[in-house]
């Protein structure tokens, strides 16, 4: 389930900064041709709002719950077998 969001998310974000980015982007450069240009600036866009929310949202709690697991099983191989 939490995997089906995660790729949900991240489709509906891009889609988002497509179909929000374009028109926005032509109408403030009145340049409808330059796809280009358009193009390179939508990276910056999915870089700041698909990859960054991702590696924020879902890959750092991710890590972090797999490092507090971690210190768990290193906790109970060390401290627990004394106590």
């Amino acid at each position: 389930m939490y995997k089906l969001f995660e790729q949900l998310m991240v489709v509906v974000i891009g889609l988002a900064v497509v179909f929000i980015g374009l028109p926005i982007y032509f109408a403030e450069t009145g340049e409808w041709h330059n796809l280009w240009l358009w193009a390179y600036d939508m990276g910056y866009l999915v870089l700041l709002f698909v990859i960054l929310p991702y590696a924020v949202f879902v890959l750092l709690p991710m890590v972090a719950l797999k490092g507090l697991d971690l210190l768990a099983v290193a906790y109970d191989a060390t401290v627990g077998r004394i106590l």
